[in-house]
């Protein structure tokens, strides 16, 4: 789970650079089931982080190109998390049957 500063998202495009994940601060990991929908994590990521460190209203961004790209609500309730492991972590997942 990361934060980055708002002042880096751009609101006429609705996206952030990928450049933006240096300037990203850490919240730390949470352990959550592949299968989870991304709507459900909101919930998770809730429960597991501390809520000082977390903003009221936040969204979930994807990689799309050179850009971070908002995930819409539809997509929310249609993807699950695991749309979202890198494809090294999906490897070692399937190694060791989580």
């Amino acid at each position: 789970v990361y934060t980055f500063p708002s002042k880096f998202w751009k609101d006429n495009q609705n996206l952030a650079f990928n450049e933006t994940i240096r300037e990203s601060v850490s919240l730390g990991f949470i352990r959550v089931n592949r299968e989870l929908k991304i709507s459900e994590l909101r919930d998770e990521i809730r429960k597991q982080c501390q809520p000082a460190d977390l903003p009221r209203d936040f969204i979930f961004l994807k990689s799309v190109g050179r850009a971070l790209t908002r995930v819409r609500a539809k997509q929310e309730s249609e993807l699950k998390v695991k749309n979202f492991l890198p494809p090294q972590v999906k490897s070692l997942l399937k190694k060791n049957n989580f």
